[in-house]
């Protein structure tokens, strides 16, 4: 039970974190719509429906990325290296 419960709040640590980041990056961007006519016509006109939209993306983009980062960590690829290493003590 430890185990996963540990698991899964990493999870969702990483997650809320990234959702924080989506969330600010739509303040900063979105809020001068409001006030400028900075954005297509569209844009102002249906900023709900664009916030939905953006939500949407947000969400497939993190599920693309947790789906590909799980892949990744459950199957790590191993490289083996040889090193030759010579002997740093010189006497002259």
């Amino acid at each position: 039970m430890s185990y996963i419960c540990e698991l899964v709040g990493g999870y969702w640590i990483i997650l809320f974190i990234f959702f924080l980041f989506a969330a600010i990056l739509e303040m900063y961007y979105g809020y001068p719509s409001i006030f400028f006519i900075c954005y297509p016509e569209w844009y102002s006109l249906h900023y709900s429906q664009a916030k939905l939209y953006y939500l949407l993306v947000v969400i497939a983009g993190l599920g693309i990325m947790s789906i590909i980062g799980y892949i990744r960590f459950s199957h790590p690829g191993i490289t083996e290296l040889e090193l030759t290493l010579e002997n740093g003590n010189r006497q002259d």
